[in-house]
């Protein structure tokens, strides 16, 4: 049996960004599954392909919202993880956002014909990367929304840093009418199902 005492293993938010940004295969079973509509020669042939995802640096806003995905479907019913996740109070995108140097490898294998990735369009997102702020890519942790409870009953609430930045933070705990003032350190403790970063 599990001690519910023993301390959780926290998983850092930027091990979930590695993974969402990480090389995954494209395939079922082993099986490749990818048609690709420019090098099949044959009509219905299927090759074994990657992909990967990456940010735009155009897209990033100037408020960043994150859901971590607590909620999942396993078979026939829905179960919430109770992975915990350690958010970071300062949050620095640069690495899964793509660089132009990666932007300029990969040209030789976009299709000119498949929208925003190709051609000019996405060379000139990528050149204008900015949402605003003075580093777009650095962000601070804000607020936060916690579910409590279990996946067919529960209760939600929330903490605000109301203060202008994390230097002169003022934290809240929201929960229905309730205000009430909270520290960093049960910020840091609480499961987020949302987070927000400005």
């Amino acid at each position: 049996a599990e001690d519910s005492e023993a301390p959780r293993t926290q998983i850092p938010l930027e091990r979930c960004l590695r993974h969402f940004s990480g090389v995954e295969a494209v395939e079922d079973d082993y099986k490749p599954t990818y048609a690709c509509p420019s090098c099949s020669k044959d009509k219905g042939s299927k090759q074994f392909a990657s992909r990967r995802m990456w940010l735009w640096a155009s897209t990033i806003p100037p408020l960043l919202t994150l859901q971590l995905k607590r909620f999942r479907r396993y078979r026939d019913r829905y179960e919430k993880s109770h992975a915990s996740i350690a958010l970071p109070l300062e949050l620095d995108l640069n690495d899964y956002v793509l660089s132009k140097e990666q932007f300029d490898s990969l040209q030789p294998y976009v299709n000119g014909d498949s929208g925003s990735c190709g051609g000019n369009t996405a060379e000139a997102a990528h050149a204008n990367g900015s949402n605003g702020c003075a580093n777009p890519l650095r962000y601070e942790l804000y607020a936060m929304c916690v579910h409590l409870g279990q996946m067919k009953s529960g209760h939600y609430i929330a903490f605000v840093n109301a203060g202008p930045s994390l230097e002169s933070e003022r934290w809240f705990k929201i929960s229905d009418a309730k205000c009430q003032s909270c520290d960093r350190a049960e910020v840091r403790q609480a499961e987020a199902y949302l987070a927000f970063y400005r």
